[in-house]
């Protein structure tokens, strides 16, 4: 998860930065703090953000993830000023996730 300057610009001119995480385990109906370096306090914008993950039934779920009728199958990301979140949906927890963030620094 070292962070990479992209060499791209974004609308407002400021270099892109992108983290790339590999994650074993992210257990259900939890927000698990992914990386506490990156924060909203350091962030300007969000350019880009994707993940994928693996359920209990060797499915890929994408990150974020709205199921639209039942509210037991979301999950999703946010920044606080204490890190990056990932919040896993309840019915069961994600394995195998791979998530990129792309962004500008304050």
């Amino acid at each position: 998860m070292n962070e990479v300057n992209t060499h791209k610009k974004w609308i407002n001119e400021r270099d892109i930065y992108r983290k790339v995480y590999n994650i074993a385990t992210l257990p259900a109906n939890t927000a698990t703090c992914i990386d506490s370096t990156i924060n909203a306090s350091k962030i300007q914008s969000i350019v880009h953000f994707e993940g994928c993950a693996t359920d209990k039934n060797n499915a890929l779920v994408p990150i974020p993830y709205h199921n639209g009728q039942q509210n037991s199958y979301d999950n999703y990301w946010y920044i606080t000023t204490s890190g990056l979140y990932i919040t896993t949906m309840s019915v069961g927890g994600l394995s195998q996730a791979t998530i990129t963030i792309e962004y500008t620094k304050k």
